[in-house]
């Protein structure tokens, strides 16, 4: 039991050090306030998970510019558009098959 809550909390932490880097990094490329950023960050943990947030944290690590870090939130989010297309094709196609 113990080694579970260790294990959520290493979890919590890491979530929390790339949301207040990501955010920091924000803060310093364009002046973003804390909590705009913060929503940024909420958001893509909801839509991509984890897998989301390191993603954008690898961006953001490596942009040089504002421009360069918007070009990171626009990437992610042609990115959700992209996939919510893809389901919206597949339904369709579904949709058009002769089923009697």
């Amino acid at each position: 039991m113990r080694t579970l809550f260790v294990l959520i909390a290493a979890l919590t932490l890491t979530s929390c050090s790339k949301q207040s880097q990501i955010c920091g990094r924000m803060e310093t490329l364009c002046g973003t306030e804390r909590a705009d950023c913060e929503s940024l960050v909420k958001s893509t943990q909801e839509n991509f998970g984890d897998e989301g947030v390191a993603g954008l944290h690898a961006c953001f690590s490596d942009a040089k510019s504002c421009n360069e870090a918007s070009g990171c939130v626009a990437g992610k989010g042609l990115k959700a558009l992209g996939d919510a297309m893809g389901e919206f094709l597949q339904g369709m196609k579904k949709g058009l098959e002769d089923k009697k």
